[in-house]
Order: structure tokens, then C-alpha cells, then sequence
């Protein structure tokens, strides 16, 4: 992934929940090959506050294809500036900074796949999972989709509406089934569940929701704690962990608060420049590199979206949080920079 931002156009902005907004872009046809994206992947959204530049990953929500805009789907975040100014200032004809997509949690659908894909969502976890759904229903017409969704009260369920006349358009490919924690007594929505997705709901929802194929894949997005609950609720029923995707939508990063790490030369190889720098102790690797005036790629800086992703050639890190790493990808060399810190006196890392 480059540091590349282009300026987009805003042409639609709409209204999912009380909180939530949908923000549709304008892509210009000579950036079409550049904003090409799988389902689940982000795009980075890029703002100027009080003099800092701020960087926020926003996952794309729908499937590409079928004359389908790119869209982003934010809710605001209490303490999240960016999160906060796309919900409340944003308008159609307004221009944002934009990097191209990214992310390795997604789903590539084949027409000649016929597998069973269970989806558990919370909140605006269903973000990547929307798009998943739509591209899999339209390009995997074999395959038996599961959604378990989880919300608060009926009128916090991003895409009820949508998610209703898909299933009604695919009713025996897809199967939706809504959990909400805080059901209004005054509602008609009525839930599958009341309470959380807990380990006893996920086992229960296993049984009745049976695959259909030997294929079977699970994608959990949503706040760190139910990502936890339902991926060790699978590994309980032996699902093999090749099989179980996640993706981090709030709650704990696992991150530490004190860093026990060392002063260290950094051999950098910078996309084919070689460059040597020196990395302080208590400071990331990436701190490291945008203090020697270098633009690596990052977004979140919390180690659940994956933009900095570098590899580590020799020497050792410490990584606080990596929930954006699957374990074969850090078997394999992968480093968070804006979360990892050198433990040996010298290091090599390659940006490519």
C-alpha cells in the first residue's frame, strides 16, 4: 500500500439510523482502476484539525458492481473527530481526501463455489459484512449465507431495510437473524433473541442454522469482546482456525500501556530505497519513520486496520496489538508499524 491521496467528491449523503450515515463518492474515471476494491476491504478518509493531520480507516459497505457507488456507512464515535465531522458536516458537493481501499479481511466470491458463509456482526460491524453479503448473493448463487446481527434496540440496526429485501429477493441463499441487548417494549421489531451474542447464543444459533456445504466459513466483525466470545465458541465446536475471519469494530485493543523496549538502527528498505535511521527507545517504528520526514502508509494507528503493514527481515519487535494480523501473516514477518517497537539493538524492515 502507497501513501497516495486523491480528492473525492461527495455525491450523496444518506441517513441509515439517527446516528449512522451513509457517504456516497463520485470517482473519477481515470481513478476507477486505483478505487477497485474487494468486498470488506477500507478507504482511508483523511482531515486537517488544528493543525494535525488525522487519518481514519472507514470500511467500504457495499459490493462492487451493479452500478454500485463507493460508500463508506459511519457512525459517529463519541471521542472520534473524523467519525464525527462525516456524520454531522459533511454534504453532497463537499470534497474529502481519500486513500485507495485496503484490507486483507475479505471475501472473494466464485460462481463455481458452493460453501456455507456465516456472518456475526455487531453494531457498525455489518460495514464489511454488507458488502460481503451483496457480493456473494449476486456471484455465489451455490452458497447458503448466515447473518446473526447484534444491536442495541431496532432503531440502531444499520440496513434493517436493506437487509429485510435482500432476503426476501434470495430467500434460499440468505438467512438473517437479529440479537438486540435493549429491545423497546414499544417496538414491532421483533428480534430473534434479547440479550448478547454469547457463547450459549452462538451454539444455539449453530444448531438451528446448519451448513450446507463442507465449505464453511465464518466472519465475525464487531466489538473486540463479542469478537472473542464468538471466535471462541467456534474453536469449542473445532472449527479450524483458517476457517474463522475477524475484524475489530471497538473495545479493548489489547494495546499495553508501558512499552519495555530498546534504542536501535533501523535498516529501512522504503519500497527499493535504502535507508538507515535511528528508532528511540519507547518509540514505534513508525513514529520512528515519519519523524525522519518519511510518509509511510497508516491510518488508524491502533492496530486494527492494517495500513502500516510492513515486514520485518531481521532483529525483533514488541507488537502492543496486531488484531489486523492473522497468526500465518506474523509467522511470516508481518509487523504493525505504529504498533510495534524494536527489542533488539538493530532491526530491517521493508515497506513494499
Amino acid at each position: 500500500m502507497r501513501n497516495v491521496v486523491y480528492p473525492l467528491r461527495v455525491s450523496e449523503v444518506i441517513s441509515e439510523t439517527k446516528q449512522a450515515k451513509t457517504i456516497r463518492f463520485d470517482v473519477p474515471t481515470e481513478l476507477i482502476d486505483e478505487f477497485h476494491w474487494r468486498p470488506g476491504q477500507h478507504i482511508t478518509i483523511e482531515l486537517e484539525a488544528n493543525g494535525e493531520k488525522l487519518r481514519r480507516p472507514f470500511t467500504i459497505s457495499a459490493a462492487q458492481g451493479n452500478g454500485r457507488s463507493l460508500q463508506i456507512t459511519v457512525k459517529p464515535n463519541p471521542d472520534g473527530i473524523v467519525s464525527k465531522y462525516l456524520c454531522s458536516a459533511v454534504k453532497a458537493g463537499h470534497q474529502l481526501n481519500v486513500m485507495p481501499p485496503f484490507g486483507g479481511f475479505t471475501l472473494v466470491p466464485r460462481s463455481d463455489h458452493q460453501r456455507t458463509l456465516y456472518f456475526f456482526a455487531g453494531g457498525s460491524g455489518i460495514t464489511p459484512a454488507m458488502a460481503m453479503i451483496e457480493a456473494a448473493l449476486e456471484d455465489e448463487p451455490r452458497s447458503k449465507l448466515y447473518v446473526l446481527y447484534a444491536n442495541r434496540s431496532a432503531d440502531g440496526i444499520i440496513f434493517k431495510e436493506h437487509l429485510e429485501q435482500l432476503a426476501e429477493r434470495y430467500p434460499s441463499q440468505l438467512e438473517v437473524r437479529h440479537i438486540l441487548s435493549k429491545p423497546s417494549m414499544w417496538s414491532m421489531f421483533s428480534p430473534w433473541k434479547s440479550g448478547r451474542i454469547s457463547k450459549d447464543v452462538i451454539l444455539e444459533y449453530l444448531s438451528e442454522c446448519r451448513p450446507i456445504a463442507q465449505d464453511a466459513q465464518y466472519f465475525i466483525c464487531g466489538p473486540d469482546s463479542m469478537n472473542n466470545d464468538v471466535r471462541g465458541a467456534l474453536q469449542n465446536c473445532d472449527v479450524p482456525a483458517d476457517r474463522i475471519h475477524a475484524e475489530s469494530f471497538g473495545g479493548d485493543t489489547g494495546a499495553q500501556t508501558e512499552v519495555t523496549s530498546v534504542p536501535a538502527l533501523l535498516k529501512l528498505d522504503y519500497y527499493g530505497e535504502a535507508i538507515e535511521l535511528e528508532v528511540a527507545e519507547g518509540q514505534s517504528i513508525m513514529n520512528a519513520v515519519r519523524a525522519a520526514g518519511l510518509e509511510p502508509p497508516y491510518s488508524c494507528q491502533s492496530g486494527i486496520c492494517g495500513a502500516c503493514k510492513a515486514q520485518i527481515k531481521s532483529g525483533a519487535v514488541h507488537m502492543q496489538a496486531r488484531m489486523a494480523l492473522e497468526d500465518a501473516e506474523v509467522a511470516k514477518g508481518a509487523i504493525l508499524t505504529c504498533q510495534s517497537y524494536a527489542t533488539t539493538p538493530e532491526l530491517s524492515v521493508s515497506f513494499r
